[in-house]
């Protein structure tokens, strides 16, 4: 497939967020796969977790701030952005 691939990976306000989030974001990086964005959506943590997904600094990540609309409206907040031809979805 040379077709851009898009992961999106969502997170809201979770104490167990934190602890997840550095491990999501690694797995996808670390494929071998290199074609592909991965949009991160910060859907109103507290607990650092925007800071560790900041952390990264790879161009394929895009990291942005959702409207606190939940899970599915944080996806959709994704899916707006997305450029890639096909979406997956990676829960944090």
């Amino acid at each position: 497939l040379n077709e851009k691939q898009c992961f999106c990976i969502v997170y809201y306000a979770n104490e167990k967020c934190l602890t997840y989030v550095y491990e999501a974001i690694s797995s996808v990086l670390q494929q071998d796969f290199k074609n592909f964005e991965l949009i991160v959506v910060d859907d109103g943590s507290i607990d650092g977790s925007r800071e560790v997904a900041d952390s990264f600094h790879d161009d394929r990540v895009k990291v942005i701030t959702g409207p606190k609309t939940g899970a599915a409206g944080a996806f959709n907040t994704a899916l707006a952005i997305a450029e890639g031809t096909y979406i997956a979805n990676c829960d944090a």
